[in-house]
């Protein structure tokens, strides 16, 4: 199984673990194998950059430490999956508003066009039926 982890969830992959499903957290070399949208460093970039997000170390060390390649695989983010993510139809739960976060529209079509589940605890994302999604909520 490979699953796509959203931004929150590779934080807390590489941050505090435990609070991830089990499944997810299983070693490298088990079937399980993970997964990155390159928007989720775009997102940590821009959380850092404003001072809502920091880490112990400087923030290019903990990128390189939060991508393994024996564990992480990065997925570029190709001409299908940014067309597939202004045709998805996702929407916010409660508004029924157009979700518009461009970082969850590219994360949701990496996961459709590879046909993976996404670890997220985005509510959006979790409420769509349009998607495999494993909650970290």
């Amino acid at each position: 199984m490979t699953y796509l982890l959203g931004s929150n969830a590779w934080i807390r992959l590489f941050g505090n673990s435990e609070s991830l499903p089990m499944r997810v957290r299983k070693k490298p070399g088990s079937e399980t194998q993970l997964a990155l949208s390159p928007m989720s460093i775009v997102e940590v970039c821009q959380k850092n950059s404003v001072g809502k997000l920091t880490f112990r170390s400087p923030l290019n060390e903990w990128i390189e430490a939060a991508t393994p390649p024996r564990l992480i695989n990065i997925l570029p983010i190709t001409s299908a999956i940014a067309q597939q993510a202004y045709t998805l139809n996702l929407t916010h739960p409660k508004t029924g508003n157009p979700h518009r976060d461009p970082a969850d529209l590219l994360i949701a079509a990496t996961a459709q066009v590879h046909n993976l589940t996404i670890v997220t605890s985005d509510e959006v994302l979790l409420s769509s039926n349009l998607l495999r999604t494993l909650s970290i909520r």
